[in-house]
This record gives structure tokens, sequence and C-alpha cells, in this order.
């Protein structure tokens, strides 16, 4: 299985939110952003 590259999939989301930009997802992508922030720094992805 491969390992996740969190940075690729989280530009392909920024990417994503910037096309389909929704004012209720502004709570949410602030809580995906501190997830992702945690998967960095926790070394799960290189």
């Amino acid at each position: 299985m491969d390992r996740i590259n969190w940075k690729l999939l989280w530009r392909e989301f920024q990417e994503w939110y910037d096309e389909n930009n929704d004012p209720e997802w502004e709570a949410q992508q602030l809580e995906i952003e501190a997830l992702v922030e945690k998967q960095l720094k926790s070394g799960n992805c290189k």
C-alpha cells in the first residue's frame, strides 16, 4: 500500500476548494487544516 502524500493531497484539496468555495465549508476547512498540520507534524508523511 502506498504511503499517503499529505502535502500533495492538501494542495489538491485547496485547489478543489478554491473552485468549489462554499461558505458552509469555512469552519470545516479550519478543522481539516488543523488535522493536516497534525499529520505533517506527527511524521506520518514524508
